[in-house]
C-alpha cells in the first residue's frame, strides 16, 4: 500500500508529472471512440436503408412508369386527380431519401450506384408527368382554375402536417427516453461520491491513515468525480443549447469526421509524396549528369535515323520524362525544350497508333474530326501528347468495363474548343468537384488518380485550360466530355 501511494497514488511525483499527459490521451481516445461510434452508426443506418430502398424503390419506379403510361386526362376533375396522385408520389419519394453516403462504400458501391440510377429515373418520370399535366391544363382550360389551386393548397398543407406529425412523434419518444436516461444517470452519479468516500472514513477510524491523508484523498476523489461529471454533463448542456439555436449537430459532426478522414488520407499521401520526392531528388541528381550525354547522343545520330518515327518517339519520351521530373522536383535539367506548331493530325495519329492494340482488343472505335485535324497549337510536343493519352486512356477504361455496344471515342471541335468525347457511362455528378484532384480515382484496378491532375497541370503550363462538361446535349457523344481551351490555337490549319 505504501508503494502504491508512493508510485501511483497521491504521494507520487511521477503521477503528478504524467497525469496531465494521461488525461489528454484519454480525452483524445474518447473523441476517437465517439467518432468511430458515430461513423459506425451512420454506416449501419446507411447500409440498412440502402438494402431496404434497393428492394422497394424499383417497384415504386415501375408504379410511376405504369401510371404515366396509363394517364389520360380529359376533364378538369381528372386534372385534379392527376395532381393529387403525383403529389402522393412525391411524398412517397421523400421517404426513399438516403443519408449522406460514407466516403468508402466498399461492398455497398454497386447497390448505391443502382439506387442513384433508379432515383434519377423516378425523378425524370415525375418531371415528365408534371410537364404532361401542365400541357393538359393549357389544352383543357379549366373553368374554375382557382378551385384547382385551392384543392392543391389543401392537399399540400395536409401532406406537410402529416410529415410534421410523424417527426413530432419521433421527437416526443426520443425526448421521453432521453429524459428517463438522464434522470437515471444523475441518480447514479450522485451516489458514486458517497460510495467511494465512506470507506475512507473507515480507514481513518482503524488508524490506517491520518486526518490529513484522508482529507487529501477525499479532495482528490471529489476532484476526479467532478471532472468526470463535467465531461458528461457540460457537453450535453452545450448540445442542448446548440439545438436551441437550430445548429445541426449531426451535420457538423459528420462533416468534421469526413474532413478529418480526408485530411488523414491527404497526410498519408503527402508522406508518400515526400518519400517519392527524396527518390526523385536522388534520381534527378544522377539524371542531371546523364541528360547532356543523352541529348548529345541523340543529336549525333545520322540524319536518316533522326528523321525516322522511332527517333521521334524516343525524343518525345525523353522530353516527356525530363518535363515530369521538373514538375515533381525543383531540378534544372539541361537542354532547351523546343516549342513548335503542333497539328491535330499529329496528335490524332499518334494517339491512334499508341492505343491501336488496346482499342482493337476492347472493340472501341477511335476517330478524330476534320475540324480537329486542321487545328494548330503552338506548344511543346511533350506537354500536349500526354494530355490526350490520359484522356483517351480513361475513356478506354470506362468503355472497357461497361456493357455498351458500338463503343466510340471521338476528338472533335465545338466552337473554339477541343472536345475529347466518348459514349461511355460518363462521370458521376457527385465526383465532379474531385475530378482533377491529385490521387482521386474511381478505377477498380490500375488507377492512381494522377492522370487528370497532370493533364490540367501540363495544359496550365502553356496557359491552356481543361474542364469536364456534364451536359452532353450539344457535344459530340453522350458519355464523358472533356473540353480543352487552347490559347492562341488556329483552327483553319493554315
Amino acid at each position: 500500500m505504501q508503494s502504491a501511494r508512493r508510485y501511483f497514488g497521491s504521494a507520487s511525483e511521477i503521477r503528478k508529472e504524467l497525469l496531465p499527459q494521461i488525461q489528454a490521451t484519454n480525452k483524445k481516445e474518447r473523441a476517437a471512440e465517439a467518432r468511430n461510434k458515430l461513423r459506425r452508426k451512420h454506416r449501419k443506418e446507411f447500409s440498412s436503408k440502402l438494402r431496404t430502398y434497393s428492394r422497394e424503390l424499383p417497384e415504386f419506379a415501375r408504379e410511376v412508369e405504369q401510371y404515366a403510361d396509363d394517364l389520360d386526362i380529359g376533364s378538369e376533375a381528372q386534372i385534379s386527380q392527376a395532381q393529387s396522385t403525383i403529389e402522393q408520389f412525391r411524398e412517397r419519394l421523400m421517404d426513399f431519401k438516403l443519408p449522406g453516403a460514407p466516403k468508402n462504400l466498399g461492398s455497398l458501391e454497386d447497390n448505391y450506384l443502382e439506387y442513384r440510377e433508379t432515383m434519377r429515373a423516378v425523378q425524370a418520370a415525375m418531371a415528365s408527368l408534371n410537364e404532361h399535366i401542365d400541357l393538359q391544363v393549357e389544352r383543357i382550360i379549366p373553368a374554375e382554375p382557382r378551385d384547382l389551386l385551392e384543392k392543391q393548397l389543401a392537399r399540400n398543407a395536409a401532406q406537410i402536417h402529416r410529415r410534421i406529425q410523424g417527426w413530432t412523434k419521433s421527437i416526443d419518444a426520443l425526448q421521453k427516453a432521453e429524459f428517463a436516461r438522464i434522470r437515471e444517470l444523475v441518480g447514479e452519479r450522485n451516489k458514486i461520491f458517497h460510495a467511494e468516500a465512506t470507506p475512507l472514513l473507515h480507514r481513518f477510524e482503524t488508524g490506517e491513515l491520518g486526518y490529513a491523508e484522508i482529507s487529501k484523498l477525499m479532495d482528490l476523489l471529489k476532484q476526479r468525480l467532478d471532472e468526470e461529471n463535467s465531461d458528461l454533463f457540460i457537453p450535453y448542456i452545450g448540445a442542448l443549447e446548440s439545438l436551441q439555436e437550430s445548429i445541426d449537430l449531426e451535420h457538423l459532426a459528420t462533416f468534421g469526421m469526413e474532413e478529418l478522414s480526408d485530411l488523414r488520407s491527404e497526410l498519408e499521401r503527402l508522406n508518400s509524396l515526400a518519400q517519392l520526392g527524396i527518390a526523385v531528388e536522388i534520381v534527378g541528381h544522377e539524371l542531371q549528369s546523364y541528360d547532356d550525354i543523352l541529348g548529345s547522343g541523340l543529336r549525333r545520330l545520322p540524319d536518316e535515323v533522326r528523321g525516322s518515327k522511332a527517333y521521334n518517339d524516343i525524343e518525345f519520351a525523353y522530353e516527356g520524362l525530363t518535363d515530369q521530373l521538373r514538375f515533381l522536383s525543383p531540378l534544372r535539367l539541361a537542354g532547351q525544350k523546343i516549342q513548335r506548331w503542333i497539328t491535330g493530325t499529329e496528335i490524332a495519329d499518334y494517339v491512334s497508333e499508341f492505343f491501336r492494340p488496346i482499342l482493337a482488343k476492347n472493340r472501341i472505335s477511335f476517330a478524330s474530326s476534320d475540324a480537329f485535324r486542321k487545328i494548330r497549337v503552338f506548344d511543346q510536343q511533350s506537354r500536349l501528347y500526354p494530355v490526350f493519352i490520359n484522356l483517351v486512356n480513361n475513356s478506354i477504361y470506362w468503355l472497357g468495363v461497361s456493357d455498351i455496344e458500338n463503343r466510340r471515342i471521338l476528338i472533335d471541335v465545338v466552337g473554339s474548343e477541343v472536345v475529347v468525347s466518348d459514349n461511355g457511362p460518363g462521370i458521376d455528378p457527385e465526383d465532379l468537384n474531385s475530378l482533377f484532384t491529385l490521387f482521386f480515382t474511381k478505377k477498380i484496378r490500375g488507377g492512381r488518380g494522377v492522370g487528370l491532375y497532370l493533364s490540367r497541370a501540363n495544359l496550365a503550363a502553356g496557359s491552356h485550360k481543361i474542364r469536364y462538361e456534364p451536359d452532353s446535349s450539344d457535344l459530340p457523344l453522350s458519355g464523358a466530355n472533356f473540353v480543352i481551351t487552347f490559347r492562341g490555337a488556329e483552327f483553319d490549319g493554315e
